[in-house]
């Protein structure tokens, strides 16, 4: 296994951590909601620290950002993610629906998760408890943000490049684009030196 294989199954473990909050947090377990979730996470992180919390690949696609790796992962039904959650395709009213829930003997321990991820995870959990899918995916629509932007100047199914995070609306921690640029570009460095 090399580096990349060992850093996205890292990157697939922390998502399926943050899903087990996720579940025992918030209300509403649709996979579009796991997939703002997630989204919410790596983005809003980057905008107020400069590093991402997963630094997954997203794309725009019709009901907002979708992380690249967890489609992936559920459309194959595997891979690191699955020793956590639970993601079942069902179909209902002739739409492929998923039932999303905790694997039984998932680890339970946070040891991939900092103080500060951790506190940011409850946060973004705060935030999104009682919305529908529906809901979460007009705030991701909101003029001028990440997946509006791309869209109109790229289309559907284009990809979202996580430097997009510094024209999110909301979330604390506002910071100039230089700012937050100069920081991404020192985690990126820093990424490729270690």
């Amino acid at each position: 296994m090399d580096m990349e294989d060992i850093a996205h199954t890292i990157r697939l473990r922390k998502a399926g951590l943050a899903g087990l909050c996720w579940l025992e947090h918030c209300r509403n377990h649709e996979l579009t909601n796991l997939f703002k979730f997630v989204y919410y996470l790596d983005f809003s992180k980057t905008k107020q620290t400069g590093k991402p919390f997963f630094n997954f690949h997203y794309t725009a696609e019709k009901f907002g950002p979708v992380p690249v790796e967890i489609d992936e992962a559920v459309k194959t039904q595997t891979g690191p993610l699955f020793e956590y959650l639970v993601i079942a395709p069902y179909t209902e009213q002739g739409s492929q629906r998923y039932l999303i829930g905790a694997q039984p003997s998932a680890p339970r321990s946070q040891d991939l998760l900092s103080n500060l991820e951790k506190s940011h995870l409850e946060q973004i959990c705060f935030l999104i408890d009682e919305y529908r899918a529906t809901d979460l995916s007009r705030f991701t629509h909101v003029a001028g943000d990440p997946w509006d932007r791309i869209v109109k100047s790229h289309g559907l199914h284009a990809p979202i490049d996580i430097r997009e995070a510094l024209t999110m609306s909301g979330f604390d921690g506002d910071i100039s684009a230089e700012e937050a640029e100069e920081k991404i570009s020192m985690v990126r460095f820093l990424e490729t030196c270690g």
